[in-house]
């Protein structure tokens, strides 16, 4: 979905259009869903078909299951700016994101963030003890635990490459040159050897 495009111009400092049109292509491609937000975490667009444990965090009583989501993709976003363009994180619940930041006039004004995955097949007693830790009650773990079996699960190697792929993605809406992050990731390497 796209908000209303009035609404938009006013808060995305970046070509959304652009942006729209590159994360349907990256999901076409992948069969993973996008979205893209603002610096304060705001979704200006997505095309990530409904998964019913996003939404029931989000609906959980008394949790706050929208700032949860919007601090953990805003984390990422300034993460993947850090290391070089590209960011791979788990959500408060566990499932697997990538994030990559979308550039203007060398300032991050916005990301791309692709997902869910899982990484591994969902074990009961990992699960259980994720959504405890976030004091989620017994009917909504069922619940969460039953939607499951729809998120993909994605071996580590291809989620790194997708989200090598996202990073192009965001170059393409950034005014950014890719040389800056080529730098930073050899910097980053070299830092870790």
């Amino acid at each position: 979905y796209i908000m209303d495009n009035n609404y938009i111009a006013n808060i995305a400092e970046f070509n959304i259009e652009r942006a729209v049109k590159a994360v349907d292509a990256y999901s076409k491609s992948t069969g993973i869903g996008c979205i893209v937000i603002n610096t304060k975490g705001a979704t200006l667009y997505s095309n990530i078909k409904d998964i019913n444990c996003c939404r029931i965090i989000k609906n959980v009583e008394g949790l706050s299951g929208n700032q949860m989501c919007t601090h953990a993709h805003l984390y990422g976003s300034y993460q993947s700016e850090r290391f070089g363009g590209k960011y791979v994180f788990f959500c408060p619940i566990g499932l697997v994101h990538w994030v990559s930041p979308i550039i203007n006039h060398n300032v991050l004004k916005g990301a791309i963030i692709a997902g869910p995955v899982q990484m591994v097949e969902p074990e009961e007693f990992l699960i259980e003890d994720i959504l405890a830790k976030n004091n989620i009650e017994p009917k909504d773990i069922s619940a969460i635990k039953n939607t499951l079996h729809d998120i993909p699960v994605i071996n580590p190697e291809k989620v790194n490459s997708m989200s090598e792929m996202l990073s192009m993605v965001a170059l393409y809406v950034s005014d950014i040159q890719p040389s800056k992050y080529c730098e930073k990731e050899n910097i980053l390497e070299q830092q870790s050897s």
